[in-house]
């Protein structure tokens, strides 16, 4: 969900990806109170993909602007797994700050950083093997 679509700034992906998460980050910091960081996260996770669908097809339906996903399900999964995976983990072992929003906002800059090294070890073996990198052939 962090990964930059191609033809967009920097600053129009934060502009995309903004709303959906700042809904989804206050919901889960009033609303889901599981006594568990994982849990909580995987709900947030969850609500930040649907309200993220949800206002793509919002945005495209009154204005007429496609804010396609870059990657379908598959690729997402081939490419964001690991790092995610691996950032809820980290998280829910290393981050005890007493507030889900903290924990939250940690897990997720963990996550885009694990998401950028993994992107670019995938790169690096790619070039290396000849082959054509992988999350460029899962784009919706």
């Amino acid at each position: 969900m962090f990964s930059k679509e191609p033809g967009k700034t920097s600053i129009q992906q934060v502009a995309l990806k903004l709303p959906p998460l700042i809904v989804s980050l206050a919901t889960a910091q009033v609303f889901f109170k599981f006594k568990s960081f994982f849990l909580e996260a995987l709900a947030f996770l969850a609500l930040w993909f649907v309200l993220h669908l949800v206002y793509t097809r919002l945005v495209k339906a009154l204005t007429g602007v496609d804010l396609p996903l870059r990657y379908n399900l598959v690729g997402l999964a081939y490419v964001q797994l690991l790092p995610l995976a691996s950032s809820l983990l980290i998280a829910s072992l290393f981050f005890q700050f007493k507030s889900f929003l903290l924990e939250a906002l940690a897990f997720l800059v963990v996550w885009y950083v694990l998401g950028v090294l993994f992107e670019a070890v995938l790169r690096y073996l790619n070039k290396q093997t000849g082959r054509v990198p992988a999350p460029e052939s899962f784009h919706s």
